[in-house]
């Protein structure tokens, strides 16, 4: 999976805009977290936020799965730690 140039989500099976993601969260309650780390996923992430996700974290450029699978793992370490994402992450909020 990852995103194309033009903020697609690419599945194995088809493709996932943007659109079809905010219609998701419609049906939701609550969003906490949403983490997208996968290719060209920031503006997706961003547009998480602007639709009520409290924190989202995308990758602006490439990243191989193994760099994806570590920066899940760090990011749920840190939340077991108990520590406030907006507060050891700045850098991912804006």
């Amino acid at each position: 999976a990852g995103f194309d140039l033009h903020g697609d989500l690419i599945l194995s099976d088809g493709s996932f805009t943007i659109d079809e993601f905010a219609k998701l969260l419609d049906y939701q309650d609550r969003v906490d977290l949403l983490v997208t780390n996968t290719c060209r996923s920031d503006d997706f992430a961003s547009y998480a936020i602007q639709l009520g996700v409290k924190h989202a974290f995308g990758v602006k450029g490439k990243i191989n799965d193994d760099q994806a699978m570590q920066s899940w793992i760090y990011i749920i370490e840190k939340i077991f730690e108990g520590r406030n994402l907006k507060e050891f992450f700045p850098e991912f909020y804006r």
